[in-house]
């Protein structure tokens, strides 16, 4: 068979292998097995899939349908739900998927610097906190540390039980609270650590917001004089840097939007301590 012909079936292949992939039903990894879903509010739900087609939410007796829009993405809402479980979730437009062992409960999102991101196998007591930490009815939850320069339909987030194994690597600070919280409120509850060391809080601010506020024009002139000052070729982009203004909204908090939560804790500003008049807003 000629090159040229050879060539050309190929890359018809690709494109329809794109297509398809394209219209592929898909979600973000927010929902996965082991989640922990919000009781009593409405939940959304989201992902991607074949423009047209119809996507059907199950989970807890709760029904919900919406449709794909034209550019790929679908949204919609569940009632609220009671606390409970263990729930299937199943999400159908044709094709299925099915997330198994889903609690419903109270959802939280821990977020920030250091101290939120220092881990429970470093607090003081450490093996006696650690084997202790036996909760099947807590979720963990974690969002691992990335850049973007546009917000992202997905983090990679991961989900598991609440063990000693779990839990070593785990956010103390997220840890305690989710523990503290599912004593008292006698629910499970998911907790989302979604943290970065050394961050400032510029960089987990959506661009909108930071643009909305005058105040903080000085951020953006800071960095287009150190972007300028690279050149036309830099070896590295300064725009992927961790501290560049919402890069961590974007590839780390974006993807969770519109997850429905019961609230959030934050550990943050000692990365601004230098600018601690700018902080305040």
């Amino acid at each position: 068979m000629h090159m040229k012909l050879v060539l050309l079936i190929a890359i018809i292949l690709a494109a329809a292998a794109a297509d398809l992939a394209a219209d592929e039903l898909v979600l973000p990894s927010i929902f996965a097995d082991d989640m922990v879903v919000q009781r009593g509010m409405p939940v959304p739900v989201w992902g991607r899939g074949a423009a047209g087609a119809t996507v059907t939410v199950e989970v807890a007796g709760e029904r919900a349908s919406g449709v794909v829009d034209d550019s790929g993405n679908w949204t919609l809402t569940l009632a609220p739900l009671a606390a409970g479980g263990p729930f299937e979730m199943t999400v159908s437009a044709g094709d299925e998927i099915v997330f198994s062992n889903v609690l419903v409960g109270d959802v939280w999102l821990a977020s920030g610097q250091s101290n939120m991101a220092m881990t429970l196998g470093a607090v003081s007591h450490a093996e006696e906190e650690v084997a202790a930490a036996r909760f099947p009815r807590i979720r963990l939850a974690t969002v691992p540390e990335a850049t973007a320069l546009e917000p992202r339909f997905d983090n990679l987030t991961t989900w598991v039980e609440c063990t000693p194994d779990t839990a070593r690597s785990f956010s103390a600070v997220a840890y305690f609270f989710a523990r503290e919280i599912h004593k008292s409120e006698n629910v499970p509850v998911g907790i989302i650590d979604c943290s970065w060391s050394g961050s400032v809080a510029e960089a987990w601010i959506s661009a909108d917001a930071l643009a909305a506020e005058g105040e903080l024009a000085p951020l953006f002139e800071r960095w287009a004089e150190k972007i300028a000052e690279q050149g036309a070729t830099p070896a590295v982009d300064l725009r992927d840097n961790m501290h560049h203004p919402s890069n961590l909204y974007n590839a780390m908090i974006a993807p969770l939007v519109p997850c429905a939560v019961r609230g959030v804790i934050w550990y943050q500003g000692e990365g601004n301590s230098g600018r601690a008049n700018q902080y305040r807003l």
